[in-house]
């Protein structure tokens, strides 16, 4: 299946209810290292219904956890929000996680984040091992076909297995 196949299923996969279920399969994984009160900085656009950024916040909101999202989504706001905000996660694209790692050291600003989700596609061992070793963290991830959306797995902390969700697959 291509590209366009991948999209045109996503389209089609995007019913109120899939959605929904795709904001508890979410919720469910982030209860995993997010606890009610944190704070959860998510490096993605959520001024559109039910992209990836926008679910990500309805699931944290769920779990009772406070959805950081950068008002835009240029390097300078991402960086104030991250350096000034005390969130102990992130969601972002890998290399944002990786930038901010290395400007972190760099200027020896600490970050808080403990647990990084990424969120697109997999990361090479170099990636994981870069973000690890810069934020002293656990890496998770989880995907899906088109942009993303609808979430189809989530990997386990430091593992290379991805989990399908049972009510997709």
């Amino acid at each position: 299946m291509n590209v366009d196949g991948l999209r045109r299923l996503e389209n089609a996969m995007r019913t109120p209810e899939m959605l929904e279920m795709t904001v508890d399969y979410l919720a469910e994984n982030l209860k995993k290292f997010l606890q009610p009160g944190d704070d959860f900085l998510i490096c993605f656009d959520n001024h559109e219904p039910d992209n990836i950024g926008d679910l990500l916040a309805k699931a944290a909101k769920k779990i009772g956890v406070n959805a950081l999202i950068p008002e835009d989504l240029r390097w300078k706001t991402i960086l104030k929000l991250a350096f000034r905000s005390r969130a102990c996660a992130i969601s972002a694209p890998p290399f944002v996680v990786l930038g901010l790692t290395k400007l972190a050291r760099h200027t020896q600003t600490p970050l808080y984040f403990h647990n990084v989700v990424t969120v697109g596609y997999r990361c090479t061992n170099w990636i994981i091992e870069g973000i690890q070793k810069g934020l002293d963290c656990q890496v998770w991830g989880c995907y899906g076909p088109g942009s993303g959306a609808l979430v189809s797995g989530f990997t386990c902390n430091k593992e290379a297995v991805i989990h399908l969700r049972d009510d997709l697959f």
